[in-house]
């Protein structure tokens, strides 16, 4: 009897192993850090790094939190640190920043230096430092969606809010603008700034329009593009529909609000 429980115990386990296999993910040369390189390389560089004034304790900490960031930390470590400390922001701090990127892409990293340099560059924005690093952190590292959207829409809203007559905005208020408007787009797959700009200018500009002043303007089509860049297409045409004598032949003011309705009724629900 014994014998028989036992031969009936080991066949329901072979069976129950046998059944359901899980796959093992096998791991190529590629797949795997080179956790030493990135050590050593930053250890080195840091160390060569008179000027940075570090202690020995302090290359040894940051070279072992580098190598956590798997094959590439370093580099994108030693750009970011390089970039900072250039344009005058302090050592430690510039290596706080820089240690947001090791467990990255390289694409963050560019997209934060671009970023940083337009924000800081005393001939294009020329914010201050500590606003230009949490402006360049929410557009890189922070920003779920197409990075190279990220910094094409910034560009783009940044050369039209500073350059269009329509627009002039102070630098802090552009730089503000551009990186709030951006960071709306990171849930598009479609950049955003080309579309913010048309619909801004329908909505301060153009006779079919509501005709609002700047601040007003701005407002509306920050609320508008939120909801994506069909949001605009869909304000604008209702807009001109229920103003028109053959559509609704609605006041502007009742017009705007059904229109922004209208507009924020793009994305389905069952994205939200």
């Amino acid at each position: 009897m014994k014998v028989l429980l036992i031969s009936i115990i080991f066949l329901t386990s072979i069976v129950g192993h046998s059944a359901t296999p899980e796959a093992l993910k096998l791991l190529s040369n590629d797949d795997q850090c080179l956790s030493t390189r990135e050590y050593i390389t930053t250890y080195k560089f840091l160390k060569e790094k008179k000027e940075y004034g570090l202690k020995e304790e302090e290359l040894q900490k940051a070279a072992d939190q580098v190598s956590q960031g798997c094959s590439g930390a370093s580099q994108r470590f030693i750009n970011v640190l390089k970039t900072l400390v250039k344009l005058g922001v302090d050592t430690r701090s510039s290596m706080e920043y820089a240690l947001n990127f090791i467990h990255k892409t390289d694409a963050y990293t560019e997209v934060f230096v671009e970023v940083f340099k337009l924000s800081y560059d005393p001939v294009y924005l020329n914010l201050d430092a500590l606003t230009s690093l949490k402006m360049s952190l929410r557009l890189s590292k922070d920003y779920k969606g197409n990075l190279e959207n990220s910094l094409s829409d910034f560009k783009e809203l940044v050369d039209f809010c500073l350059d269009d007559d329509s627009m002039k905005l102070s630098v802090t208020q552009c730089g503000s603008t551009a990186a709030e408007i951006t960071a709306l787009g990171e849930k598009f797959e479609e950049p955003i700034a080309e579309y913010f700009i048309e619909l801004l200018k329908f909505i301060q500009e153009n006779k079919k329009g509501p005709q609002l002043n700047k601040l007003a303007a701005l407002a509306t089509a920050k609320k508008i593009i939120a909801n994506g860049p069909v949001a605009a297409a869909n304000f604008r045409k209702f807009y001109t529909f229920a103003t028109s004598k053959k559509g609704l032949n609605k006041g502007a003011k009742e017009a705007l609000a059904q229109a922004l309705t209208l507009a924020q009724r793009t994305i389905p629900k069952t994205s939200l």
